[in-house]
């Protein structure tokens, strides 16, 4: 009965299926020649030789959370998982023989978070304690962007999107 007279609404029912048209037409034309198949990039990982110093600097300085921790067959730690939203995470996995340092030609470059407020995210993170490698600086892309690193030396960009931003163009 409630549904029939849902359906009945006619001018509720046309404005939901215009919101819903809307809404994908903004999704799908947000990504005009990007890949529709990839959602997003689910996970990052690194190897760390100090789990708690770790964790702590991805909960303390960047706001991420522990959300569970997989052990291996011999229920031994294997993986931290760290929560930045509901689908994005980084994996920690515990380092079992020292880490060799990494040479300068890595096909890794860094990681890089999306901030909202570059400055008060800055302010924050020296206020816990941890040091920023350099200050704040806009870059050739139109962004802000200040870079940290964890506990293992992983370089790690903070980037708040600027006005001329390329990206968003």
């Amino acid at each position: 009965m409630a549904l029939c007279s849902f359906l009945n609404n006619e001018s509720l029912f046309e404005s939901l299926i215009e919101k819903d048209i809307r809404m994908l037409y903004n999704t799908f034309s947000d990504f005009k020649g990007v890949n529709l198949m990839i959602k997003g990039i689910a996970h990052l990982a690194f190897q760390v030789s100090n789990m708690p110093a770790s964790v702590k600097f991805y909960e303390e300085a960047l706001g991420f959370k522990q959300k569970f921790t997989l052990y291996d067959q011999k229920n031994k730690p294997w993986i931290v998982y760290l929560q930045l939203r509901k689908d994005q995470f980084i994996e920690l996995f515990f380092a079992h023989e020292p880490i060799v340092s990494k040479s300068n030609s890595s096909s890794y470059q860094h990681l890089c978070l999306e901030v909202e407020d570059i400055h008060t995210v800055t302010e924050e993170i020296v206020r816990k304690g941890y040091e920023l490698d350099q200050p704040i600086i806009m870059g050739l892309d139109n962004n802000y962007q200040c870079w940290v690193h964890d506990p293992d030396g992983n370089p790690i960009e903070l980037m708040e999107y600027g006005e001329g931003s390329l990206q968003l163009k």
